[in-house]
C-alpha cells in the first residue's frame, strides 16, 4: 500500500469518527439543555475542553501553538463562533437532533451568499443556482414539516447556520497563517471568558452528579471531534472528507430513534437531500475552479 493510500485511509477513518463524535456532542447538548441554559452549557463545555487542550499542549510540549500575532482576528472568530455555539445548543433544545443537523448543513450556503460582500470573491452562476436550490430545500422543510417544530425553532437554527457560515469564512482567512490547533485553543479560551460573564445571572444550577459527568463528557467529545476533523483534513483532500460529514445524518437519526423514539418525516429527508446535493455541487465547482486556477498559474 502506497503512502498516499495510507494517508487517504487515515483521513477517511478520522472523518467518520469526527462525524460520529459531533453527532454525539449534539445529543449531549440536547440532553443538557433540558435542565441548563444554553450559555451555561457552552461555558462548561469550553472550560473542560480548554483544560484538555492546555494539558495536551503541556504533555506534547507544543505550548508554542498558544502564541499568535492575530489576536484581534481570533477574538472576532471566537465571538461569532460562541454565539453560533449557543444558538446551536438552543436549536437542539427546540427540535430533534436530525432536523437540527440538517439545518446546520446550510452553513456552506451562507458562505456562498456572504463571499462577495465580505471577501469580494466572484461567485459563478452555477454556484449561485446551487445555493438557490439549497435555500429551496430549507423552505421546503419549513413549509411542509408537519412536526411540532415552530417557526421560532427554525429561526434559531438558521441563526446558528449563519454564524457557522461566518466562522467558515473567518477560518479561511486565519488558516493562511495560523495552525488549526491555535485557532481551536483561542476559540475555547475566549469563548470561556464570554460565557463566564453570564453565570451570575443564570437561575439554573447543576444539581446532580450525573449532569457534571455529562458536561465533562461533552467537553471531551467536543475537543476530540475537533482534533479528529483537523486530522482528517491533514491526511485527505476536502473533496473526500466533506461528503463523509453527511454521515452525521445517519448517526443523528439513529440517536433520535433509540433515545427519543423520533423518526424524521419524508418531507424532512427530501429537503435534506436537496440541501446535501446543493452543498456537494458547490464543493465540486470549487474543486474544479481550484484545479483550473492552478493550471493557469503553472
Amino acid at each position: 500500500m502506497s503512502v498516499h493510500q495510507q494517508r487517504l485511509k487515515i483521513g477517511i477513518f478520522t472523518a467518520v469518527l469526527s462525524a460520529l463524535f459531533l453527532s454525539a456532542m449534539n445529543v449531549l447538548t440536547k440532553i443538557m439543555s433540558a435542565d441548563l441554559d444554553p450559555v451555561v452549557v457552552a461555558f462548561w463545555r469550553n472550560l473542560f475542553a480548554f483544560f484538555i487542550l492546555f494539558v495536551g499542549f503541556l504533555i506534547t510540549k507544543k505550548t508554542y501553538l498558544m502564541k499568535t500575532n492575530r489576536l484581534r482576528a481570533h477574538i472576532m472568530r471566537s465571538i461569532v463562533g460562541t454565539i453560533g455555539f449557543i444558538l446551536g445548543i438552543w436549536m437542539f433544545s427546540l427540535m430533534p437532533v436530525t432536523e437540527g443537523t440538517i439545518i446546520g448543513f446550510t452553513s456552506p450556503l451562507f458562505v456562498i451568499i456572504l463571499s462577495y460582500p465580505l471577501l469580494n470573491e466572484k461567485v459563478g452562476i452555477y454556484r449561485c443556482l446551487a445555493t438557490l436550490i439549497g435555500l429551496f430545500g430549507i423552505i421546503f422543510i419549513i413549509g411542509f414539516d408537519q412536526s411540532n417544530i415552530s417557526f421560532y425553532g427554525y429561526t434559531v437554527g438558521l441563526g446558528f447556520a449563519l454564524c457557522n457560515g461566518l466562522v467558515l469564512i473567518m477560518l479561511r482567512q486565519l488558516g493562511k497563517t495560523e495552525h488549526a490547533m491555535t485557532t481551536v485553543f483561542y476559540f475555547m479560551l475566549i469563548g470561556l471568558v464570554i460565557t463566564s460573564a453570564y453565570l451570575p445571572f443564570s437561575e439554573k444550577i447543576i444539581s446532580d452528579q450525573i449532569s457534571w459527568w455529562f458536561l465533562l463528557l461533552l467537553g471531551f467529545i467536543g475537543t476530540l471531534s475537533l482534533l479528529l476533523k483537523t486530522e482528517s483534513y491533514r491526511h485527505a483532500p476536502a473533496s473526500v472528507i466533506t461528503p463523509i460529514a453527511y454521515t452525521m445524518l445517519l448517526w443523528s437519526a439513529f440517536f433520535d430513534y433509540i433515545i427519543w423514539n423520533h423518526v424524521a418525516s419524508t418531507d424532512i429527508w427530501v429537503g435534506a437531500g436537496v440541501i446535501v446535493f446543493s452543498n456537494l455541487f458547490i464543493l465540486w465547482r470549487e474543486h474544479k475552479k481550484s484545479k483550473k486556477d492552478k493550471i493557469l498559474q503553472a
